[in-house]
């Protein structure tokens, strides 16, 4: 059984409650988010759930190499397939970053309502849960 599109699912759940938290941490219900143990169970579980993307974004080739250091990667070409194939590979960068740039400016706005770290670690979440349930498929099918 492929376990990649309920291990995305997860990872976007997660990554949806770390939002809440990141929102909600100044309501009675959710005042255990400032606790230290709290963002350190937070973390892990973030890194739980990036490190499988991590290893196949490296396993795919798609890490970005730098024309001077290695002239002949692949990379840049490797990156054009999957955006032809895969209409949802962008937004599987674009989404995450948006939400969390857009905490961060929010924080700026109402500072003592938002936990800015907790987008963080939701953005963490939302790229490997969008990886494994859109994207994953597609690159398997093309590099591996």
């Amino acid at each position: 059984m492929n376990a990649t599109r309920p291990f995305g699912s997860l990872a976007i759940l997660y990554g949806l409650c770390m939002s809440v938290f990141a929102y909600a941490g100044t309501l009675s219900w959710f005042q255990f988010t400032h606790a230290e143990s709290t963002l350190f169970t937070s973390l892990l579980g973030a890194f739980f759930f990036v490190y499988p993307f991590i290893s196949t974004w490296q396993e795919f080739g798609l890490n970005y190499v730098d024309k001077d250091e290695d002239p002949f990667s692949p990379s840049d070409d490797y990156h054009r397939r999957l955006t032809n194939a895969c209409r949802m590979y962008p937004a599987c960068w674009y989404l995450p970053v948006i939400f969390m740039f857009g905490t961060f400016i929010a924080f700026f706005v109402i500072s003592d309502q938002i936990q800015p770290i907790y987008s963080v670690i939701a953005a963490m979440a939302f790229i490997s849960g969008l990886w494994f349930v859109f994207v994953y498929p597609t690159a398997r099918k093309l590099f591996g």
